[in-house]
């Protein structure tokens, strides 16, 4: 089953990945039924409204190149529409 979602990049306050934040921003529940290898490319992405989109890339490696690719393209956005960039928000979970 696939879920289709589609929000303006200047909406994403912020990306997550576990392999690399830790375990503190994640909903509990999701992390426990990852397996592990999807533990290792789960992402949680933080809107501006606070609703939160959990995805798993494929690899690693993919994992990596979309981080950085989102990153790049939420300065660009943010730049666009003269939004202060944000840091990394604290998890309130």
């Amino acid at each position: 089953t696939q879920t289709f979602f589609s929000c303006r990049i200047s909406e994403i306050q912020d990306v997550y990945c576990l392999a690399e934040d830790g375990q503190t921003c994640f909903d509990t529940k999701v992390v426990q039924a990852a397996t592990e290898k999807e533990r290792d490319q789960l992402l949680l992405l933080v809107l501006r409204t606070g609703s939160r989109l959990y995805m798993i890339e494929e690899t690693a490696a993919s994992r990596d190149n979309f981080l950085e690719c989102l990153r790049i393209l939420c300065i660009y956005a943010q730049a666009a529409t003269g939004a202060p960039p944000q840091k990394k928000a604290t998890c309130g979970v």
